[in-house]
C-alpha cells in the first residue's frame, strides 16, 4: 500500500502542470453535467496513457491527490466566466472572485441549484444509485489506503508526526464550515499520517548535582608565632535517591600554607609534618545502591557509620536491612580498613561489624552491635572486641528515655542513660542525662579509646546533667542547667580528668527594641576541688539591619580548655568575637570573622574570611 502512495505521488510530480482555478457560474442539468464529467474522463485518460485500461487504486489516488494540489476538485477543466453572474430567483448570491490557493465557499438560498457538484456530498437532483464520478472514486480509494496504513497509532514523545508534501507545493487551506469532498478529506487523511522519527528519541533527565564549595582564609597570630593558611572544601552529590539506582557522595578538603613560618611555630600542626605547602585530605567518597532488596542501606566506600556505639570512620562496605514483620526486624553489617588521614599506610587495620534490632513494643526499640577493630598501635597489634545494647522507649507522647550499655573487651565499659520531656502547657522542654566510665580506659584501638597518646590512662567517673529552656510570651527564651562532675576514685585526678559543678542561666531577648536586635546573656558559676570558685558573663548581641545581613559580636568563658595545638589544657581562657555574614542570595554567602582569646600566659588572634557557595 505504501509503494502505490508513493507511485501515486511520482505520477503527480512528473505530469503536474498549474491549472488556472476556475469555478463554473451557471446552473447545469444533469445531462450536460455527465457530458461534462465524460469529457473529463477521456482526457484524463489521453494523458497517463491508458485509453482502456480501467484506473486501479493507486492511480486513482494520485489522480485525485494531482487535481487537489492542482486546486481543481469539483469538476473537469472549465473556462474562467466571461460575464459577471447574475443573481438568482429568490434572493441574491454573491461572489468573490478566488485569489491563488484559496478555494470560496458558495452560498445558495433555499430552493437554488449551485452550479457543479456539491462539496461532501452529490450534486442536486443525484440520487445515491447513480455512477460516482472519477473523482469520488480515487478519493475514495486513496481514503482506503490511507485507512489501511493508519491502523498503527505510531506516536513519538506523545505527539503525532505529521507528513508534509515538498515545499514546491501548497495545500489550499480549508475554510471553516466549508463543506469538503471525498479528495479533499482523503488529503487530510494523508497529512495527519503518523510518521516513524527515531532520530527524535526523548531526551534523557540529566543527573543532578549538589553540593556547597567554601574558600577561607585564615590568620593566627600569638605574641611570639604567625601563621597563614588558605583552605577549600567541597561537597558534591550526585543522582537522586528516589530515582536513580546509585547515588554518590564526595567530601574534601585542600590546604596550602601562605609565608613562611619555623619548625617551632606554636600552630604547627599535623599539615606542617610533611614537608609541603600543599596538602590534601579525602574526608568521603561512597555510592550508595537504592536498588540493592533488601537493603535500606548498602554503601561502598569511605564512610562515617554515626549509628554505632562509638562513631566508625572506615573504607569499606556496609549492609542495613529493610524492617520487616511485626516486630519491624532488621538486621546489618560492615567491613574494611579503619581511616586514619594522617598515617601513610592501613598495614595492619581491619574492622568488622554486626548489628541487628527490633521493636518488641510499640514505642520500644532494641538494637544489638558488635564492633571489631584491629589496629597496630606503638605499644603492639591490638584486637579489640566492643559489645553494646540499646534502648529506645516511648514513655508518653512528650517524653522518651534513651540508654545504653557497652562492654570493651569482655569487661564493662560505659554507662548512658539520657531522656528528654516537654511540659506543653508550660511551654518548656526538659533534658536529663547520666554517664559513667566504669573500667579504666588503656591502650585499645584508637576507635575506643582516641586520647590515651595525649591523655594516658582515663580513670572512671560519674557525670549527671540536667538542663531546662523556657519560653515566655514571644520574645524571651530562658535556658538553664547544672553539670555535676565526679571521679570514682577522688586520687585520680589530673589534667584532661577533673572534679566540678557548674551552673549556668542563660537568657535570650528576641526583641530588643524591634526584631532586629537579639541579646543573649549568660552568667556561670564553676567550683572546683582544690581550686577556687569561679563565676563569668557571657554575652552576645545579634543584629539583622537589612535582609541576608547578620552581625554579631559577643564574649564566652571557660574554665578548662584543650589546646590542640600545644596539646596542653589551658584554664581560665576568656574570649571575645565579631563576626559578619552576608547573604547574596540563597547560593552565596559571605562571613568574615575575628576572635580574641586570652589567658593567665598568652594572647591569640585569629582572623578567618569565608565564601560558601552552594549548588
Amino acid at each position: 500500500m505504501v509503494a502505490a502512495i508513493l507511485y501515486g505521488l511520482l505520477a503527480l510530480w512528473a505530469t503536474a502542470s498549474p491549472l488556472q482555478e476556475t469555478r463554473p457560474t451557471q446552473e447545469r442539468g444533469k445531462t450536460e453535467e455527465k457530458q461534462d464529467q465524460k469529457k473529463h474522463d477521456q482526457k484524463q485518460a489521453e494523458q497517463t496513457g491508458n485509453t482502456d485500461k480501467p484506473l486501479d487504486e493507486s492511480d486513482a489516488a494520485a489522480r485525485a491527490l494531482k487535481r487537489l494540489l492542482e486546486g481543481k476538485t469539483h469538476g473537469p477543466e472549465a473556462k474562467p466566466p466571461q460575464n459577471k453572474p447574475k443573481p438568482a430567483q429568490g434572493g441574491e448570491q454573491k461572489t468573490t472572485p478566488p485569489g491563488p490557493g484559496k478555494q470560496e465557499a458558495g452560498k445558495q438560498k433555499p430552493g437554488e441549484q449551485q452550479a457543479g457538484k456539491q462539496s461532501g456530498g452529490n450534486p442536486p437532483g443525484r440520487n445515491n444509485t447513480e455512477k460516482v464520478s472519477e473523482p469520488d472514486a480515487a478519493a475514495g480509494a486513496l481514503q482506503k489506503l490511507l485507512g489501511q496504513q493508519k491502523k498503527p497509532n505510531n506516536k513519538i514523545n506523545g505527539n503525532t508526526q505529521k507528513a508534509k508534501p515538498p515545499d514546491n507545493v501548497k495545500l489550499k487551506p480549508i475554510e471553516q464550515n466549508q463543506p469538503q469532498d471525498q479528495s479533499e478529506e482523503a488529503a487530510r487523511a494523508l497529512e495527519e499520517q503518523p510518521v516513524h522519527d527515531e532520530t527524535k528519541l526523548q531526551p534523557q533527565e540529566a543527573i543532578p548535582v549538589h553540593g556547597s564549595a567554601s574558600l577561607w582564609y585564615r590568620l593566627r597570630k600569638s605574641d611570639q608565632d604567625r601563621a597563614e593558611d588558605l583552605r577549600g572544601l567541597l561537597g558534591v552529590d550526585i543522582g537522586n535517591a528516589e530515582k536513580d539506582p546509585v547515588t554518590v557522595h564526595l567530601l574534601g578538603r585542600g590546604s596550602v600554607d601562605i609565608g613562611s613560618r619555623g619548625p617551632d611555630n606554636i600552630f604547627n600542626g599535623i599539615d606542617q609534618t610533611y614537608g609541603k605547602r600543599l596538602t590534601g585530605r579525602l574526608y568521603d567518597a561512597y555510592a550508595d545502591i537504592h536498588a540493592a532488596e533488601p537493603f535500606e542501606i548498602a554503601r561502598l566506600g569511605r564512610q562515617t557509620n554515626y549509628d554505632t556505639p562509638e562513631v566508625l570512620y572506615f573504607d569499606g562496605a556496609r549492609l542495613e536491612s529493610k524492617r520487616t514483620g511485626e516486630l519491624q526486624f532488621w538486621y546489618g553489617g560492615y567491613v574494611g580498613v579503619p581511616t586514619r588521614l594522617f598515617e601513610s599506610s592501613p598495614q595492619g587495620k581491619f574492622t568488622g561489624g554486626l548489628e541487628a534490632g527490633f521493636e518488641p513494643l510499640h514505642g520500644t526499640r532494641l538494637r544489638f552491635d558488635w564492633m571489631h577493630v584491629d589496629d597496630e598501635v606503638m605499644f603492639g597489634p591490638d584486637k579489640n572486641d566492643l559489645l553494646g545494647v540499646a534502648l529506645w522507649q516511648n514513655v508518653t507522647e512528650h517524653a522518651d528515655v534513651h540508654a545504653r550499655y557497652t562492654w570493651l573487651e569482655n569487661k564493662n565499659r560505659d554507662l548512658l542513660v539520657r531522656g528528654n520531656g516537654s511540659i506543653v502547657d508550660w511551654d518548656m522542654d526538659v533534658h536529663l542525662s547520666y554517664y559513667q566510665l566504669l573500667e579504666t580506659q588503656g591502650a585499645y584501638a584508637i576507635e575506643f579509646d582516641p586520647f590515651y597518646e595525649q591523655a594516658f590512662e582515663y580513670h572512671p567517673y560519674q557525670q549527671l546533667t540536667a538542663s531546662f529552656n523556657k519560653r515566655f510570651a514571644s520574645s524571651v527564651q530562658v535556658d538553664g542547667g547544672v553539670d555535676v562532675r565526679r571521679l570514682v576514685d577522688p586520687a585520680d585526678e589530673g589534667q584532661f580528668n577533673r572534679e566540678f559543678e557548674r551552673v549556668f542561666l542563660s537568657t535570650q531577648f528576641l526583641d530588643l527594641p524591634t526584631d532586629i536586635l537579639r541579646l543573649t546573656l549568660t552568667g556561670e558559676y564553676f567550683n572546683t576541688h582544690g581550686a577556687e570558685d569561679t563565676s563569668a558573663l557571657e554575652a552576645d548581641l545579634t543584629a539583622l539591619p537589612r535582609k541576608g545581613l547578620e552581625l554579631s559580636a559577643g564574649t564566652s568563658y571557660a574554665l578548662y580548655k584543650y589546646d590542640s595545638f600545644t596539646q596542653r589544657e589551658r584554664d581560665h581562657v576568656r574570649t571575645y568575637y565579631a563576626t559578619g555574614q552576608y547573604e547574596v542570595s540563597k547560593d552565596l554567602r559571605f562571613r568574615l570573622s575575628y576572635v580574641f582569646e586570652t589567658d593567665p600566659f598568652d594572647d591569640y588572634h585569629t582572623l578567618v574570611a569565608r565564601i560558601l557557595w552552594t549548588f
